[in-house]
């Protein structure tokens, strides 16, 4: 009923997506972000200290390949065990710190410098080693950016205020008999 009834009649003019935006700039802050390229060498939970000395060796190789030169994404797809981003040479999304859980990761992706490849760090998910590749500071989010996350929003508030009316309306026309149990 929504999308078929109520989403076609809403009409949101570009003058009230611009006045919602100028009223709103600060909800259009965008935090500070990074990009990085990792390479994970998975540590299973039930590795034995052997195995766990294996794999930190691995890191250990990987690690020393990088800053030695070698290209971080021909490395990240040898040796990462994150298939989702070796397939891309190990680059992840852009993250704000609030999308990074892990601490020791969270500081080294904000605190390396671009280019910059960080030490091994451990995590219950095994060792990774990051690469910088860009950062973006904290900004406000351009109007043209924006636009159709406020078109949805306006419209999503509009379709609600009438969808009330209209159960509102409903209701009023009903005859209602309550029944005690």
């Amino acid at each position: 009923y929504i999308e078929k009834v109520i989403l076609p009649e809403i009409k949101i003019t570009d003058e009230a997506l611009r006045q919602f935006y100028d009223q709103n700039v600060e909800r259009m802050r965008q935090p500070e972000r990074v990009k990085v390229r990792h390479i994970l060498v998975v540590v299973p939970k039930d590795a034995t200290e052997d195995q766990r000395v294996q794999l930190r060796r691995k890191a250990e190789e990987a690690l020393g390949k990088a800053k030695a030169g070698q290209d971080f994404g021909a490395l990240a797809q040898q040796y990462s065990d994150d298939s989702r981003s070796s397939a891309q040479s190990g680059e992840l999304p852009w993250m704000s710190r609030e999308e990074i859980k892990l601490l020791a990761f969270r500081e080294a992706a904000f605190s390396l410098e671009k280019g910059a490849i960080s030490d091994i760090l451990e995590s219950p998910a095994g060792f990774h080693i990051i690469q910088s590749v860009d950062k973006q500071p904290s900004r406000i989010a351009e109007f043209d950016d924006v636009k159709e996350r406020i078109l949805a929003l306006l419209q999503g508030q509009e379709a609600q205020e009438r969808l009330r009316t209209t159960i509102e309306g409903l209701m009023a026309k009903a005859k209602i008999e309550r029944f005690a149990l």
